[in-house]
């Protein structure tokens, strides 16, 4: 077999595990319906799972490319067949397509068991979102990626710097206390575009009167009480937070494989 079969067929399996995953997540909130105080929590985990999900498969899924690329990229650089720079270019810009197209891919399953009634537009910008999370995602595990010397090494010493990142992210801890540090988290960016654009434009939350506990009128109410911002340039704001996630760890990436080459030689 060769490498190109080997890789398309590493692919065909990668694409089915991950749309066992999401038809997993379909079928766990496919009861979700309606807008009412029960719903909001359940669509509130949905879009954390969404963005936890994309976003571990995304910088779990390029760990390895450095440490196996190194040995050919080391000669192949040192011959001039190709700069470093332009190298490393070429490897971010092949994972942009297939981000965006597993993010649509697999938020097509859940939205249409959980979020179909909210219109194709929603589908299309949440969509984005996730292929934006994705994209940073892909930064962070090329940082990852070029920071140690193996994939399994990788792996299991991303474990600090992924609680990190999930604390600051808003699901288990109240980012209001920790005003500057939450935007160091990709899963805040994410979680904060998924919820701003679910939520933003709902208008009223079915509040039962005989309820005991306090009730949510409004989408905004949510956000809030998720500490959550609701100012109109929220959602681009985040989309951007995630784009200059992925470009921060892609230069700090670029300079830890460029040490490592000078130190190690191009051949």
């Amino acid at each position: 077999m060769t490498e190109d079969s080997r890789n398309i067929k590493r692919g065909i399996i990668s694409l089915g595990l991950f749309m066992i995953t999401s038809l997993t997540l379909a079928i766990m909130y496919s009861g979700v319906s309606g807008l009412t105080q029960t719903s909001v929590q359940d669509i509130g985990g949905s879009i954390f799972m969404l963005s936890s999900e994309m976003i571990f498969t995304f910088s779990y899924g390029v760990t390895y490319v450095f440490p196996s690329a190194l040995p050919i990229m080391r000669r192949e650089v040192g011959e001039g067949t190709y700069s470093l720079s332009a190298y490393y270019v070429a490897v971010v810009l092949s994972f942009i397509p297939m981000a965006f197209f597993k993010s649509y891919v697999f938020f097509s399953v859940i939205y249409g068991s959980v979020y179909y009634t909210r219109g194709f537009m929603l589908y299309l910008t949440m969509g984005l979102v996730l292929g934006l999370s994705a994209i940073a995602a892909t930064g962070y595990g090329l940082f990852l990626s070029s920071f140690f010397e193996t994939d399994t090494m990788a792996a299991e010493c991303a474990a600090p710097f992924d609680l990190i990142f999930l604390i600051f992210g808003g699901a288990y801890y109240n980012v209001d206390s920790i005003p500057f540090l939450k935007y160091i988290s990709l899963f805040f960016y994410s979680n904060e575009a998924l919820m701003y654009n679910f939520w933003i434009n709902v208008d009223e939350i079915v509040c039962p009167e005989n309820l005991d506990h306090p009730c949510v009128q409004n989408g905004i109410e949510v956000l809030k009480r998720g500490s959550f911002k609701t100012a109109d340039y929220t959602f681009w704001v985040d989309c951007l937070g995630l784009l200059g996630m992925a470009v921060a760890f892609n230069i700090v990436a670029y300079f830890f494989i460029r040490k490592y080459v000078k130190r190690s030689g191009y051949y």
